[in-house]
């Protein structure tokens, strides 16, 4: 860990991890894709369930692979955006 942090610091660089969910975006990117996919492909509301009951991770793993979310329509939080550039 020292060794990573030295390297930024010669670098001149500062390494930030932001969530994405409800941090630099104003929203849940899960619930995001789900109405996406529930406009693009409603009878799929009926497997939502089912995806779900083998835990979250699965749900977003069956939604993405349906369903691609226009990134560029989903609301940024501008005061996280610009601490991060």
């Amino acid at each position: 860990m020292q060794e990573n942090q030295t390297a930024a610091t010669t670098l001149g660089s500062e390494i930030v991890c932001i969530d994405l969910d409800n941090t630099l975006l104003a929203t849940d990117t899960l619930w995001e894709c789900a109405a996406a996919c529930l406009r693009q492909h409603p009878l799929l509301l009926l497997m939502l369930p089912l995806w779900l009951a083998k835990g979250r991770a699965n749900l977003k793993s069956e939604l993405a692979k349906r369903v691609a979310c226009d990134v560029a329509t989903l609301p940024v939080n501008a005061d996280v955006l610009r601490y991060a550039q």
